[in-house]
C-alpha cells in the first residue's frame, strides 16, 4: 500500500524554492552545513536523492519540462501527494531543509558586501518563512502519522 502525505499548494511553493535555491545558488552552503552535520559523501546522495523525490512529488519536474517545451503549465493544485518518500524520510528531509534555511535566515542577518539592505532584509524574511513552513508541514506529519517507522 502506498502512503502519502497532502502539502498544500502556499508550502509547496516555500519547499520549492528553498530545494531549489539550495541546488542552483547556494550550493556551497549545502554543502557547509552538510559538514557540520559530518555528513559523508553516501549520505549526502541519500540526500539528494530525497530531495529530488521530493520535488517529483511536488510537480516540479512537470512544470520545467513543460516550460522547456513552450507548454503552458496546468494551474497551480491546492495539494500535492508526497508518495516518493516514506514519512521518515520526509520528516528528516523537512528537519534538513528547515535548518539550512534557518542557517541562510541567520546569513541574511548582518550586512553584505554587493548585496543592497533591502535586498537582503528580503531573502532573510524568505529563509525565515521557508523555515516556518518545514516546521509547520513537519508537525503535521508528525500528527498525522506519529509512530510510522517506514
Amino acid at each position: 500500500m502506498t502512503r502519502s502525505f497532502k502539502i498544500a499548494g502556499h508550502e509547496r511553493d516555500w519547499l520549492v524554492s528553498l530545494i531549489a535555491y539550495r541546488f542552483f545558488v547556494a550550493d556551497r552552503l549545502r554543502v557547509r552545513q552538510a559538514r557540520k552535520r559530518d555528513a559523508g559523501p553516501e549520505q549526502l546522495a541519500r540526500e539528494f536523492g530525497d530531495d529530488m523525490r521530493l520535488l517529483a512529488d511536488l510537480g516540479w519536474f512537470d512544470g520545467e519540462l513543460l516550460e522547456a517545451l513552450e507548454i503552458p503549465a496546468p494551474a497551480d493544485l491546492d495539494e500535492y501527494q508526497v508518495t516518493l518518500l516514506s514519512p521518515a524520510d520526509l520528516g528528516a528531509t523537512l528537519d534538513r531543509l528547515r535548518e539550512e534555511a534557518l542557517a541562510g535566515s541567520a546569513y541574511y542577518l548582518e550586512p553584505i558586501p554587493d548585496v543592497p539592505d533591502n535586498e537582503r532584509q528580503e531573502r532573510q524574511v524568505a529563509f525565515q518563512l521557508a523555515a516556518e513552513t518545514c516546521g509547520d508541514v513537519r508537525a503535521r506529519l508528525e500528527k498525522e502519522q506519529p509512530n510510522d517507522d517506514e
